[in-house]
């Protein structure tokens, strides 16, 4: 495929019937044949659906299927059509192929069939990041002609939102109808916002008899009855089966491929001599023509079939769950182009009586706007020279990330959703405000390719006045600081002065949005650089930086008050931060800390054999609790339980814990390993038989968030004993994915080791329901997506 082929890429709805893919099957057809003749450009395309219509159908060339996983409309809702598991990892599954094709395939147009972001809104992020990639790509929702009655049709569009985010990913609404016969705007079914996109094609009737094959031929008049896909038509296949056949003719009943065989078979039950049922008949809608009478439901394909062709037909429409069909129907019979019977009047009898009376007349449709497919192609034509003259370099946007340090050791979270966010394709910038004091770094930070600045910090006055210097020379920064001088007036100068120098940094690199970690110093530089610069920002908290007691809630409330989203680790965070944060408007969402989950593997725990090595991992800080830690062991044992202890980490109470294990007996028993990178972490959780995490609220009222070290412990498989401090609660449940105790109770800690040592717990059960949760919350790519689709303001409302 070179440079001057025209890419097209058509998403077809797949939850219930065939319509929608074979909608776009015939507009891929037209398309085809019309843009090379409109452009003289090749096309190529793919269609894009969760069904398939099998390889006996004709495809254009040049073009493809790309078949993803289908969902199917059950009581509940959609649901999975085949794949076993939460419906949420199949949405996600959804969104990330499509995305991927969207990306990869880089259409030039792109037509989504009635849903313009799909069954669960698994379109709405690839259509994000296509206008962004490729803004001279052309989408287009397209429409059948009736899409319920104006209350219902309402609903569906409020369900979206706001309307100004589809404007601006929809190039144009085209309406598959006729104005005249139904106009969906006047109706109210189309909402006026969208009223200046909309374009009426016509039916898509003629054009389809030339793709669709002639099938095998009848020799015998017929009479043809048809049901769409089958998937909701055994009511009126029954009655019509069971009907008299008129004179001299011979009855056909296709029930379409989605009838089950119980309905087949009770259809073909009720059959007489001259009628023959099946499910499928190459080249359908030749056959249409060819009939001397047609019953149908009111599908839109199916109409469209009839209406290309002079043969009589009988409409039943469906009438549930909505009532496109009969509106459709009514529409069509007030200008004389079919007839309409309700499903409740359709008997065989009545069906059989009309007929005897259709045969042998013809219907004249020609009055109708018909050639759509035709008018299609050529709008879609005009569409990409009006893109190509109009094309200009992506605009992509860049997000500033504003951390304290960087890199630290202790902050895998930050490595693992920046690497996440980068495998996305999002461009990221890193703005550190302090120099790194760790001696050393996990291997991860390499792939990190995100360019590092060190933000100056100026500390001496010459220094600082230069920093303001410097933001003289910038219009926007020298008007907007100019306004903050009272707020700024709360800050110490050295702050003032290095949110001045990144403010200069975000304008001269470009960036559109800031994300900082931690609502303390790097909350304020970010809030200070936005307030400057007027780029929006969000913020991840943490622990400290919203519990200790050091926490300034003036500048808490404040940072986050005018944060485009705050984000919350855990929804014991979440729920304080509602607290804490009440009357600041505050947008807050839960969004946990996630794992690259490919980097820890699931293994089942190893049997417990003697000693009972439990491992922990943490800064050697008082809210990690391995005081606890210590006693407990040194209690287990005191009672004959053999077990030993590897904590890993450094921090402040380094000497202190290394003297405790000395004056309970432990020197060997229990050992501080010092600092681990992440590939020794994975050693030392597979060599354990349990993870402990005793943490507790220390005495200045810090408490950890969410610790990390449990989301990977969950995920490899290594058994997790924690306490109920935090966030902890919600991913380690008692004796369901893991074991949970009281902060500070020693005494419960030792017997649980105690027991863990004697086998007295589901140890493999509780590792595989924990790496199911991990799984289903913690994947650093769902994380990812979320914040990248809340930096850009498109993500739902709040939790």
């Amino acid at each position: 495929m070179d440079d001057t082929t025209i890419r097209a890429l058509l998403y077809s709805h797949d939850s219930q019937g065939l319509g929608h893919v074979r909608r776009n099957l015939a507009l891929a057809h037209h398309l085809a044949r019309i843009i090379p003749e409109q452009t003289g450009r090749p096309v190529s395309g793919l269609l894009v659906s969760g069904l398939s219509m099998g390889d006996d159908v004709l495809l254009p060339a040049g073009f493809d299927w790309l078949t993803i996983p289908g969902v199917a409309k059950g009581r509940g809702g959609y649901e999975p059509r085949n794949l076993a598991g939460p419906t949420s990892r199949l949405i996600d599954l959804r969104s990330v192929l499509i995305e991927s094709a969207m990306l990869s395939f880089a259409p030039d147009l792109v037509v989504i069939d009635r849903h313009i972001y799909g069954v669960w809104r698994e379109l709405r992020r690839p259509l994000r990041r296509l206008r962004a990639r490729r803004p001279g790509a052309r989408v287009v929702l397209g429409l059948r002609e009736v899409l319920d009655e104006p209350a219902a049709a309402a609903a569906e569009w409020r369900a979206l939102g706001d309307l100004t985010e589809l404007r601006r990913l929809v190039d144009e609404v085209w309406v598959y109808g006729d104005q005249a016969v139904h106009d969906p705007i006047a109706s109210g079914e189309v909402p006026p916002d969208l009223a200046d996109r909309v374009r009426f094609t016509g039916y898509l009737a003629r054009g389809r008899r030339e793709f669709d094959g002639q099938g095998e031929p009848r020799h015998a008049p017929f009479v043809l009855t048809t049901a769409g896909g089958g998937s909701d038509g055994q009511d009126l296949l029954q009655a019509a089966a069971a009907m008299d056949v008129p004179a001299g003719h011979e009855h056909v009943i296709v029930t379409g491929p989605q009838l089950d065989d119980a309905g087949f078979a009770a259809v073909a039950a009720q059959a007489g001599p001259r009628t023959r049922v099946r499910r499928c008949w190459p080249g359908l809608s030749n056959q249409i023509a060819e009939a001397d009478a047609v019953i149908a439901m009111g599908g839109y394909n199916t109409m469209c079939e009839i209406l290309a062709t002079g043969t009589p037909a009988l409409v039943v429409p469906r009438e549930e769950p909505r009532l496109e069909q009969l509106i459709r129907a009514r529409s069509l019979a007030e200008v004389g182009a079919l007839d309409v019977m309700r499903a409740g009047h359709a008997d065989p009898a009545s069906l059989g009586a009309w007929a005897a009376q259709a045969v042998g007349r013809r219907v004249d449709r020609s009055g109708l706007a018909l050639d759509g497919l035709t008018v299609a192609a050529r709008y879609a034509a005009e569409l990409l020279a009006d893109a190509s003259s109009r094309q200009g370099p992506p605009a992509r946007p860049r997000i500033g990330y504003v951390l304290k340090v960087y890199p630290r050791f202790s902050e895998t979270f930050v490595v693992t959703e920046m690497l996440a966010r980068e495998a996305l394709g999002d461009e990221l910038s890193i703005y550190a405000l302090r120099p790194t004091t760790d001696q050393r770094f996990h291997p991860e930070i390499a792939r990190v390719a995100a360019r590092v600045t060190w933000v100056p910090r100026p500390l001496k006055a010459t220094d600082m006045w230069e920093q303001f210097a410097g933001a003289a020379g910038h219009p926007r920064l020298r008007e907007n600081l100019s306004g903050l001088l009272p707020e700024l007036a709360e800050l110490p100068g050295d702050e003032v002065a290095q949110g001045v120098a990144l403010a200069r940094c975000v304008l001269e690199d470009g960036i559109t949005h800031l994300h900082a970690h931690f609502a303390s110093l790097a909350g304020r530089m970010t809030w200070l650089a936005s307030r400057l610069t007027g780029v929006p920002y969000t913020v991840t908290t943490h622990a400290k930086d919203i519990f200790h007691d050091s926490v300034d809630l003036f500048w808490l409330r404040r940072i986050c008050g005018d944060a485009d989203r705050v984000i919350a680790i855990s929804e014991f965070n979440e729920s304080y931060l509602r607290q804490v944060l009440a009357g600041t408007g505050a947008r807050i969402s839960l969004q946990y800390n996630a794992l690259e989950l490919d980097r820890f593997p699931y293994h089942d725990p190893p049997r417990i054999t003697s000693p009972l090595r439990v491992a922990a991992l943490g800064r050697l800080v008082p809210k990690k609790g391995f005081a606890d830690l210590i006693d407990a062991v040194a209690r287990a044992r005191s009672a004959g339980v053999a077990v030993t202890a590897s904590i890993a980490g450094d921090g402040e109470l380094a000497g202190e814990l290394a003297a405790r294990i000395r004056r309970r007996g432990l020197t060997g028993h229990v050992r501080l390993l010092g600092p681990l990178t992440q590939e020794e972490v994975r050693r030392l959780l597979g060599d354990a038989h349990v993870f402990a995490a005793p943490c507790v609220q220390a005495a200045d009222g810090n408490i950890d968030g969410l610790p990390t070290v449990v989301l990977e412990s969950m995920a490899s498989g290594t058994p997790v004993i924690a306490t109920a401090v935090s966030g902890l609660p919600e991913v380690v449940r008692d004796k369901d994915t893991g074991i949970l105790l009281a902060p500070g109770d020693v005494d419960a800690l030792a017997e649980t080791l105690t027991r863990v040592a004697a086998g007295g717990f589901d140890l493999t059960g509780m590792a595989r329901n924990a790496r199911a949760l991990i799984e289903e919350r913690f994947d650093s790519r769902k994380q990812a997506a979320a914040l990248s689709d809340w930096e850009a303001g498109e993500a739902g409302g709040e939790r």
